[in-house]
């Protein structure tokens, strides 16, 4: 008995249109300059309708049937170009140029956001295995994907413990830098319009921002090396003590020979009761010593035995003037660690 051939009818017009958006999305999502409007505009267009999500898992699927196809990125102006194109082939595979390896890509997007307030260090392990220290007031979004293992370093600074995984790159953005590990242990901090990046173990590769930095290339850096870069300014890689750099983990700012005025400025990062104030008489005196991070009283203390100043407690403020005055017989001063 002879088979019946069955015609097979086409994709619906809508469903090739929303094929060919997916694709466009999944391209969009992947580029560098990808914003968080970008993330709420494609959630909103998955959240239209259950044709948007079947046409999502479909282009997944076809990328992944396919090997991954490589290509230029495609942003908003070649979108309709992009649809046209897809709903001509019929379909939209060859259209997934840097598209996520993956069939659970749009769960992904929703990135994990980790933050910790002023006085707080807190310590995430990721599902891969690499685990971030997060220091004071510092935040971050995570995303973790088959192909992919991203960080976002929205403010702060986080020490980073990389998990060797040579299919997944492992990438922290801050401020337009790209910073790429593959298995290492590295710091990056993200402070007003500057990037430090400090390097323990391994080897990281630094691309600068595109037109704000003054590094036209990437950097390979080597352990111990301290990439720092400012908007508009050059460049530096120096090489500090890694144990000096690194303190904060444990507690401690390790202060030689600093203005006075920046160490302030750091140990008001970590003060929950107090903030520290000095008067500009005092503000270029400079110091040195190891302290408790969380201890800002027996800071202040300890400066203004050093230097010959008084402290006067204010609506939590402890302001350091310049003066023969020693502290208060019930609060004498503390040494620094050692």
């Amino acid at each position: 008995m002879g088979g019946r051939l069955v015609s097979k009818k086409p994709p619906r017009p809508r469903l090739l249109e929303a094929r060919a958006d997916a694709a466009v999305w999944l391209a969009r999502l992947r580029a560098d300059d990808r914003s968080r409007d970008d993330e709420h505009q494609f959630r909103a267009w998955l959240a239209e309708s259950a044709e948007h999500q079947r046409a999502l898992m479909e282009v997944t699927d076809a990328w992944e049937t396919v090997g991954g196809l490589r290509g230029p990125i495609a942003h908003d102006g070649d979108r309709s170009r992009l649809a046209r194109r897809a709903v001509l082939a019929g379909g939209a595979a060859a259209l997934l140029p840097a598209a996520i390896a993956s069939r659970h890509i749009w769960r992904s997007l929703s990135a994990k956001h980790y933050a910790t307030e002023r006085a707080e260090l807190r310590r995430v392990a990721l599902e891969d295995g690499s685990a971030v220290t997060l220091d004071t007031d510092s935040a971050m979004d995570v995303r973790l994907t088959a192909s992919a293992r991203r960080i976002d370093l929205l403010r702060g600074r986080a020490h980073f413990e990389v998990a060797h995984d040579r299919t997944r790159p492992f990438v922290v953005c801050a401020d337009g830098r790209t910073v790429t590990a593959l298995g290492t242990a590295f710091e990056v901090a993200h402070e007003g319009s500057g990037v430090a990046v400090m390097l323990l173990d391994g080897r990281v590769m630094v691309q600068p921002a595109k037109g704000v930095d003054n590094l036209g290339v990437v950097t390979f850096m080597e352990p111990g090396e301290r990439l720092l870069l400012r908007r508009g300014g050059i460049a530096r890689l120096d090489r500090p003590d890694p144990a000096v750099e690194s303190a904060w983990l444990q507690g401690r700012l390790v202060l030689n020979n600093q203005p006075l005025a920046e160490a302030v400025a750091e140990m008001n990062r970590y003060g929950r009761s107090w903030q520290i104030r000095v008067d500009d008489m005092l503000a270029g005196e400079r110091i040195s010593g190891t302290y408790a991070t969380q201890d800002t009283e027996s800071f202040a203390h300890s400066v203004a035995a050093l230097l010959g100043a008084q402290i006067e407690a204010k609506d939590h403020l402890l302001i350091l003037r310049l003066g023969a005055t020693m502290p208060p017989a019930q609060s004498p001063p503390v040494s620094p660690i050692t």
